[in-house]
């Protein structure tokens, strides 16, 4: 039993330096849970060891974690239907300028055309204006002669 002991020792000076492997651990926490005879000086880690075993059986049952059930947003709806409506407020608006851009481009050319006859009409009458000159010389002319 002393041979037993001692090794236990020797086992219980690496654990306590952190410098056990699994299967050592595995012998203290056997020494221990199946040891009745103990001496004095070791009980505090009979009690450690117990502790670590009853700890151990706890944590043995199965973790049946289920994914938590994420509840759909009711807001969700209203995110679609506000991307929906800032798309159709985009399409009237884009409309309604291509529109008036039409209607400026038809005004600019109704505008052009316009004053394309207005010279027209302008030079003929600024033309025919030139032949009442002679008209008013041949009136003064008719006048002398008549008086």
């Amino acid at each position: 039993m002393k041979i037993k002991e001692q090794k236990v020792r020797a086992l219980l000076k690496s654990y306590e330096e952190a410098q056990t492997s699994r299967e050592e651990e595995n012998v203290l926490c056997d020494y221990f849970q199946k040891t009745t005879e103990i001496p004095e000086d070791l009980k505090i880690y009979q009690h450690l060891f117990k502790g670590f075993q009853k700890a151990k059986e706890e944590a043995d049952f199965e973790f049946n974690l289920e994914q938590p059930q994420v509840k759909e947003s009711p807001y969700k709806f209203y995110k679609v239907a506000a991307v929906i409506i800032v798309l159709i407020a985009t399409s009237f608006y884009v409309n309604n300028h291509y529109q008036n851009y039409k209607e400026q481009e038809e005004a600019r050319l109704v505008y052009k055309q316009t004053k394309e006859v207005l010279d027209k009409l302008s030079y003929e009458i600024n033309k025919a204006s030139a032949n009442l000159k002679h008209l008013d010389k041949l009136q003064e002319t008719k006048e002398r002669l008549i008086q």
